[in-house]
């Protein structure tokens, strides 16, 4: 005869790893999403800022507009627009923060987390920026403006 294990046993293990995932994925709670999402936000103000950087030498300015920063997308500066990934929070730290770049997905919120971009000195200059979940990134060391944490700035 030989020895096997039964329906019954088997789902009991299934149940057991099932309920010990679960609390597994409770205890570690929101912090690597959040620091992926705000990676991920950093990465793509690093890539706009190359993008900007080439269409600059390109043009002896930077973009006027904010149209101007998506057409960097249709002039081969960039590969594809940038969307900010979503936080399923409203944003409590940057309720004054509002970005100005549109995304594509459908049910983005404006004020929350997206990206934002201002020409300055008569296209001489620029002002990227994006709101960061975690306040105490470490990207925000590397900031243009340390005075609005958890704003994220980029200039050249």
């Amino acid at each position: 005869m030989k020895k096997a294990f039964t329906l019954i046993e088997l789902l009991i293990v299934i149940a057991i790893i099932g309920i010990l995932a679960g609390i597994l994925f409770v205890s570690i709670g929101q912090t690597p999403l959040i620091k992926a999402r705000d990676s991920k936000r950093v990465s793509e103000l690093q890539a706009i800022r190359t993008a900007l950087t080439l269409y600059y030498t390109d043009n002896n300015a930077y973009p006027a507009t904010t149209d101007g920063v998506l057409a960097l997308v249709s002039g081969g500066y960039l590969q594809a627009q940038p969307i900010a990934p979503r936080s399923s929070q409203a944003s409590g730290t940057c309720a004054s923060y509002t970005p100005n770049v549109p995304s594509t997905v459908a049910d983005f919120v404006a004020g929350d987390y997206g990206y934002r971009y201002e020409q300055q000195s008569a296209g001489q200059d620029y002002l990227l920026q994006t709101c960061l979940e975690l306040t105490g990134n470490t990207a925000l060391a590397t900031d243009a403006n340390t005075g609005n944490s958890p704003i994220y700035d980029i200039s050249p």
